[in-house]
């Protein structure tokens, strides 16, 4: 085996722990999203609300753009 090469097993081990963490990342940022989202609905406070409504929008970015990389190591 030449340096630096990884066997079909192990590199197929590898990949499904790389896409395992990153779908495991995607589900973290999309709960966030849903759950900004809800305390923002709650939210009595002007500021808090429109805080929470803000962090929703970025755990919502943040969760496309981890499928997006979901998506290009899928296809790699």
């Amino acid at each position: 085996m030449a340096f630096g090469h990884v066997g079909d097993e192990a590199g197929r081990a590898v990949v499904s722990r790389v896409m395992t963490d990153l779908e495991v990342k995607l589900e973290g940022f999309e709960t966030l999203a849903t759950e900004c989202d809800l305390i923002g609905k709650l939210a009595t406070d002007k500021a808090k609300r429109e805080l929470y409504v803000r962090l929703g929008l970025h755990y919502r970015e943040l969760a496309d753009a981890m499928r997006k990389v979901i998506a290009l190591k899928a296809a790699a």
